[in-house]
């Protein structure tokens, strides 16, 4: 776990900040501050709701994923992530960030299929990394690693192995964090291997 940082900002009465305390009150357990966040934040006038991008959205589908309401984080995204890319501004979500947690609740609610939907279009369709280029460097190896769990878990060998090579390819100098990550996704790979059945 990592600590919460403290809330220092509490002066700071811009709509960025309110959504970023609204994450912090989401990641300290306090779901009900988190929504008097976006509550407020909601309530300011359209072009400040503008620039914050889809982030909105975002923080709503985390208080609901973090109470374990899936079905309610695929009714907040699912509309959203099918349209067009969305023009944003910088340091703020993007649909990236709601395919990612649409996967996560599609997982939850045990549709690893449709979990690898999303993570086949974050990981090949780079178009719609135009409002988060900085972090794809970042989000495409991790979407290709979540691909070979995925495929692994529902016994799709190929699938899996074809994403394991293109992370080896990504991934060919790792540090600790992404060597551990790859050991993971090398194991399910040769794990998934042991169980196919030999042809004579």
């Amino acid at each position: 776990a990592i600590p919460v940082p403290a809330d220092t900002w509490a002066g700071d009465t811009s709509t960025a900040t309110l959504l970023s305390r609204g994450l912090r009150a989401t990641l300290a357990g306090n779901p009900g501050l988190a929504r008097r966040m976006l509550a407020v934040a909601r309530a300011r006038p359209g072009r400040d709701l503008l620039q914050q991008g889809v982030t909105p959205l975002l923080r709503e589908a985390w208080i609901d994923g973090t109470a374990e309401r899936w079905d309610e984080v695929i009714g907040v995204i699912g509309p959203t992530v099918m349209g067009p890319l969305e023009l944003t501004y910088s340091n703020t979500a993007g649909l990236p960030a709601l395919r990612w947690t649409l996967a996560d609740a599609y997982e939850q609610r045990g549709r690893p299929d449709s979990a690898a939907v999303w993570m086949e279009w974050l990981a090949s369709d780079l178009r719609h990394l135009d409002a988060c280029i900085q972090y794809r460097g970042v989000l495409v190896p991790l979407a290709h690693q979540r691909l070979v769990l995925l495929y692994a878990r529902m016994g799709r060998l190929a699938d899996a192995q074809r994403h394991l090579a293109i992370l080896e390819r990504w991934w060919d100098r790792p540090d600790d964090v992404a060597q551990r990550m790859l050991d993971e996704a090398r194991a399910a790979v040769m794990s998934l291997r042991a169980m196919a059945p030999r042809r004579g």
